[in-house]
């Protein structure tokens, strides 16, 4: 708002001096937009393994920007996620800070089972009367997901006799970095093993065993099985895991036989009689079993 004053005078013929004088006020209204931006950025920060685990961390920047053609005062940025070091600042018209304001968040589990961290950030300033200026910037992190799942099998012998009982031990390890729900255990000899448990976190290991009993029937090779661990992931296709044991077995096939007389001292005439007592004295079944006496022929 502005007054112009004219001012003019002239003289009379008794030479007196006359004023006059006029003004006029003029308002122009100021337009001004008042405006504010904000960038957000996140950086997730991994291990020398270069996947995602819990306690990982993602540290974002912001930048904050006058937009409008005004001063803004006591600008600050708020996360309800994270907690914003920094500030408040002011920001001439077209001004931007890229340095000043900072967070950082931690990695639980649930967040990379999740598979990605969201969040939104809002700048607040202030403009010349007092009235708030704010803007939103949203960021999605990606997290990577690993899913893996480790078998360890052992048995207590890997050289058998026949009728030996065998105890196998498993050992189911979470290898990957997401949780993994519904884990079964198959051997392929000894069917389904119950395990102390079916869920595992990243790291955990959980355990079964079994006992198999050598049979004759396994004489023709090594007693060769193989257990498959399968866990599912949060999102997408199941994972396995698998291990093999090789037991050899021990036999020995082996036969005696005990030929006793009915009398130890004869004379011409007299009848012997031959008993004989065959006995297997290995640990696999004989058969077609015969006994030939060289003076009697087959017994």
């Amino acid at each position: 708002e502005n007054t112009a004053v004219a001012k003019g005078s002239r003289k009379d013929d008794d030479e007196q001096k006359n004023v006059f004088s006029n003004e006029d006020t003029e308002t122009v209204n100021l337009i001004y937009t008042p405006s504010i931006e904000i960038v957000k950025e996140g950086t997730l920060n991994t291990g020398s393994d270069g996947i995602a685990n819990a306690g990982d961390t993602i540290t974002y920047t912001f930048t904050v920007t006058n937009t409008g053609n005004v001063t803004l005062t006591g600008v600050s940025v708020a996360d309800p996620k994270v907690t914003v070091s920094g500030g408040p600042i002011t920001l001439a018209p077209g001004a931007s800070d890229s340095t000043t304001f900072m967070a950082s968040y931690t990695l639980t589990q649930a967040d990379i089972d999740a598979g990605s961290f969201y969040n939104i950030a809002t700048a607040t300033g202030k403009d010349p009367v007092e009235k708030d200026v704010t803007d939103t910037d949203d960021e999605t992190v990606d997290i990577t997901q690993e899913p893996a799942i480790d078998l360890v099998k052992d048995v207590d012998d890997n050289e058998a006799d026949i009728n030996q009982t065998l105890n196998y031990s498993y050992t189911v390890t979470n290898t990957g970095n997401v949780t993994l729900t519904g884990i079964t255990l198959t051997d392929d000899i000894l069917g389904e093993i119950t395990l102390g448990s079916t869920t595992l976190a990243p790291g955990e290991s959980t355990t079964g065993s079994a006992t198999y009993t050598v049979t004759e029937g396994d004489l023709s090779g090594p007693i060769v099985n193989t257990a498959t661990a399968t866990g599912t992931p949060p999102v997408g296709d199941n994972v396995t895991g698998s291990d093999t044991e090789t037991v050899n077995l021990i036999y020995t096939a082996s036969i005696s036989i005990t030929k006793t007389p009915s009398i130890v001292t004869a004379t011409a005439g007299d009848t012997i009689t031959y008993t004989y007592t065959v006995t297997n004295t290995g640990n696999v079944t004989l058969t077609e079993l015969k006994a030939l006496d060289n003076r009697l022929g087959g017994v």
